[in-house]
Order: structure tokens, then C-alpha cells, then sequence
């Protein structure tokens, strides 16, 4: 059966709908819809095609109330979050923190979302990029992205990105930044990232 009695929200480019039925409409790539008939959660995995949603793995890292700097002592080199911080493990089924990176035990394609923000050590006026990496690649980010930084001392910035990508057994995930105007660092105050598992 088509999908009849079509509500949804958007939240950025992601759509969250519901209705009854199969779902048959179009919406972006990695959007949600549930049938209310069946309970069932669905995703597009792009050119509308509909697949039902596996809740069953997912897993998440996180730090916050961080007062130490990044150590960025030039510009435009990647620095890693995880020989930095002491990443936190959160809600995780299917996945695990390995040396303060979020490792991944089950092949699929995964959603994965970053989120944080940035604080000033001093005043900065730059650009600052920031990726979701696996198994130490900085050139093939998983999320990429970026933000300006302008602010007096003790500003703070936030920062989110997220994509579906193919993630394999024992992928291990990092965050990374760079300052690509000067040589200023800067606090990453706190920040997350999550995976959730859409297909096999």
C-alpha cells in the first residue's frame, strides 16, 4: 500500500515523516519515515529508495568541559582529537572506544553525525575545519566541515556535520581539526560523535 496520510518536519536536509504504508515519496538521501501502521522505521538510501531501518547498532564518544587547547602550533596541519583527549564511551551496542577512537565491530552502511564547540584560548579571527576520520586517513574524512572562529577571548562556536558512509569491521573513528589561517589554537570545549547503523 502507498504511503497515505503524509506529516513530516525537516531538520536541515534530513526529513522525518510518518504515514501510513509503505513509504513512496520523495524526500533527501538519509531521511526517516515510520509507518504508522507497523511500527516500522524506514530510510531513504537515496534516488527514493526506501529501506527499513536496523536499529540494533549503534554507538557514540563524547567529551566535554574541556579547558585544554588542542595544541594547533601551525597552520593548516590536521591535529588528532584523540591523542588529546580522553574521550568518553556512550550508549554503545555494536561498537566500542580503542585508544580514545569509536571502533566499529558490524560492516554497514552508518549515518554519522558530529557535533561540539569550539572555545577561544585568545583572540582569534579564523577558519578552523574538522573531520570525522577512519583508521588514521585525514585525506578520505567520513564528515567534513567548517567553521569561522571570531571572537575575543573565551568565545565559543559550534560546530555539526553528518553523512551516511560505508563503515567496515574494526574501522576506528576519530575527530580531527586544523586552523587554516594562523598558527592560533584553540579549546575544543566539547564535542561528540555518533554512528547508527541504516543497512547491512
Amino acid at each position: 500500500m502507498a504511503t497515505t496520510n503524509l506529516s513530516y518536519s525537516s531538520l536541515g536536509s534530513v526529513q522525518f515523516s510518518s504515514g501510513n504504508g509503505f513509504p513512496d515519496h520523495n524526500a533527501p538521501e538519509t531521511s526517516l519515515y515510520i509507518n504508522l501502521d507497523t511500527g516500522v522505521w524506514y530510510t531513504n538510501v537515496g534516488d527514493n529508495i526506501w529501506t527499513p531501518l536496523k536499529i540494533g547498532i549503534y554507538g557514540e564518544k563524547f567529551i566535554f568541559n574541556q579547558t585544554t587547547t588542542v595544541g594547533v602550533n601551525s597552520q593548516n596541519t590536521w591535529f588528532r582529537t584523540a591523542n588529546r583527549y580522553n574521550w568518553q564511551e556512550g550508549a554503545c551496542k555494536g561498537t566500542y572506544k580503542n585508544n580514545n577512537k569509536l571502533q566499529i565491530i558490524d560492516s554497514g552502511l552508518y549515518q554519522i553525525t558530529v557535533q561540539g564547540t569550539l572555545q577561544s584560548s585568545a583572540t582569534i579571527n579564523s577558519r578552523i575545519d574538522f573531520r570525522v576520520i577512519k583508521n588514521d586517513d585525514t585525506n578520505i574524512p567520513l564528515v567534513s566541515s567548517s567553521i569561522r572562529l571570531v571572537t575575543t577571548t573565551r568565545g565559543l562556536v559550534g560546530f555539526n556535520g553528518e553523512n551516511v558512509k560505508r563503515l567496515e569491521k574494526d574501522d576506528r573513528l576519530e575527530l580531527i581539526v586544523r586552523n587554516t589561517t594562523q598558527s592560533v589554537d584553540f579549546i575544543l570545549r566539547k564535542a561528540i560523535i555518533c554512528v547508527l547503523k541504516i543497512i547491512d
